[in-house]
């Protein structure tokens, strides 16, 4: 039986009627009475070269939906990478004007719609055939749109050109509206495809739905100008670069991927003006998906898109990742096939290509995000850096010599990330002792993690070797007074100059300051807090007296870790 019955083009011609009654009288023959008869010879030859369209029609079935995969999990892997750097850091309000938010959609319209081209090929009948058309093929007139868009992007941020009100607020609107104008007509009227007018192909498609003329231009002179005139703008990028940098490496590549896609775009628009055949838009489809590749390789390899440093090892690594997961659950899906007697549904493989690279690369991200939610910034950096070493030894043609070179940056790691380790400590601390009556709790302060400090042991050793005990035997009380006596003064060092009297107007370090000792070295509630600013002229209440407070904890955490910094060194 075989495993992709459906491949094999749908025989509504007249001639493949008439070999399909040949072939079934054939049968009936003897070997004998087949050699000596030449028409009949013939005949089984034309039947035998039946097996040549199955064949390639497999193999552009699976190109397509490679192809497809690839630029689907492209656009993930961009979507994804080009996060915050930080678990604090926040998008800008401005995050939408992103480039790579741009190219990841365009990336998942072209994916969508070469899934829907390996699909439709795969089609028995016309109304199915146009359904995936409809499905699919919308998204194409749009990626025009976002493609000019990510190239003016480019250019404003490199310094070639300047964004206007007229292009931000009147041009890109027009065209992006005209775009989705296209794509509507397309997909629900018979202004642009001919759908009544499909008719049966002999080659790599089995339709072929001609075009709509004259209205068919109103798509076939808007695509090609736009990537044509986006090609032209990546020229200018590329010849504006400084030389043998590396962001004009990276817009070589794209040049020369954006002019590959003007190729095709023409190639498939040309094919339609004059007469529908499907040898030159498979050629345009096989075009474009070079001129893809290359795109991948300049955002890729030269970081000509994203600014997070995505970098080849991290590409390579994703990929394969994904791929290996791809190929693994493809191979259990056709192994269950094959041992129940069963044909493979072209569409489930399609599906589960799409599926499992949706699911492998969210999954991989969604890993990502828990560490940044969960671990502290400096833990997710340092894990980061060590794994980079990894990869870097292990790719090394020498990793014994690598490793004894890599020990240095080991051991600067480990220092930087004691030193941010340390810091995070105080921070939580800080935070936790400045909230509520917390400050004035001798336990709370007894178990403190700042005892672990260097600065904080400094004290202890000092009051024991006065009292001529252990800096360990003190008590809770003692313990929780050495503490209270060290952040009072640290309180204080956040406005050293109180002789002369607050200033006027008041600094924010002053009202910071003021807060963390009226609160908590004073003792005072709120209420008496706010009363006491207003007494001095301010109006501080509900979220800004937070906002004050929150930021008086961040540059008292600052300030003992300075101190405790000096501490080490001079321990050290």
């Amino acid at each position: 039986m075989a495993l992709y019955p459906q491949i094999v083009p749908p025989p509504h011609s007249p001639y493949h009627a008439h070999l399909r009654t040949q072939s079934a009288g054939f049968q009936l023959l003897s070997v004998e009475e087949t050699r000596r008869s030449p028409v009949l010879k013939l005949a089984l030859h034309l039947i035998r070269q039946r097996r040549e369209p199955e064949m390639a029609h497999t193999v552009v079935f699976w190109l397509e939906n490679i192809a497809a995969g690839l630029f689907l999990w492209f656009s993930l892997y961009l979507l994804t990478r080009d996060l915050p750097a930080r678990r604090g850091e926040t998008r800008s309000p401005w995050w939408w004007h992103s480039p790579s938010l741009w190219a990841g959609t365009t990336m998942g319209l072209v994916a969508l719609f070469m899934f829907g081209v390996a699909i439709r090929s795969t089609m028995p009948t016309v109304e199915k055939y146009i359904l995936w058309r409809k499905m699919t093929w919308w998204g194409m007139p749009i990626t025009g749109a976002l493609w000019l868009r990510i190239i003016i992007f480019l250019g404003v941020e490199e310094g070639r050109w300047k964004s206007s009100p007229l292009w931000e607020q009147v041009l890109f609107p027009i065209i992006l509206l005209y775009a989705f104008f296209v794509a509507l007509a397309g997909t629900f009227t018979e202004l642009i495809w001919s759908f009544r007018g499909t008719y049966s192909a002999f080659l790599l498609e089995p339709f072929v739905i001609p075009a709509n003329k004259p209205a068919f231009y109103l798509y076939g002179a808007y695509y090609p100008g736009i990537m044509w005139a986006s090609a032209v703008l990546l020229f200018r990028l590329y010849r504006g670069g400084q030389e043998d940098s590396p962001r004009r490496q990276g817009f070589k590549w794209m040049w020369l991927g954006g002019t590959f896609l003007a190729v095709a775009v023409t190639v498939i628009i040309v094919a339609y003006t004059w007469r529908p055949k499907p040898i030159p838009e498979q050629v345009g489809d096989l075009t474009g998906t070079v001129g893809l590749v290359l795109i991948m390789r300049g955002i890729v390899i030269y970081g000509a898109l994203v600014r997070n440093q995505i970098l080849w090892e991290d590409f390579l690594h994703a990929l394969t990742g994904t791929a290996v997961a791809v190929f693994f659950y493809l191979l259990v899906f056709h192994l269950a096939h094959w041992i129940g007697g069963r044909p493979v549904p072209p569409v489930a493989v399609s599906s589960l290509i799409g599926l499992v690279i949706l699911t492998h690369t969210l999954f991989d991200w969604g890993r990502v995000l828990l560490d940044r939610a969960l671990l502290p910034h400096w833990l997710v950096e340092y894990r980061r850096r060590l794994t980079r070493l990894q990869r870097e030894i292990l790719k090394a043609p020498n990793p014994q010599q690598a490793l004894k070179t890599a020990e240095a940056e080991f051991a600067q790691i480990a220092q930087e990330a004691r030193r941010v380790a340390s810091y995070e400590v105080i921070r939580q601390e800080i935070h936790r002792l400045f909230r509520h009556a917390t400050f004035w709790k001798d336990q709370a302060l007894a178990e403190s993690r700042l005892f672990t400090l260097a600065v904080v042991q400094r004290e202890l050793q000092a009051l024991a070797r006065t009292w001529g005990t252990s800096p360990m035997g003190n008590s809770v009380h003692e313990r929780a007074e050495i503490l209270r006596g060290f952040l009072v003064r640290q309180v204080e060092a956040l406005c050293p100059d109180t002789r002369s009297g607050p200033p006027t107007p008041l600094p924010s370090e002053w009202i910071e300051y003021l807060i963390l000792c009226q609160k908590y070295i004073e003792g005072r509630s709120r209420r008496e807090v706010e009363a006491y600013l207003r007494g001095l002229g301010l109006a501080i209440t509900g979220g800004t007296y937070t906002r004050y407070l929150k930021a008086a904890r961040e540059r008292l955490a600052r300030i003992i870790w300075q101190a405790e910094l000096q501490a080490r060194e001079g321990n050290g």
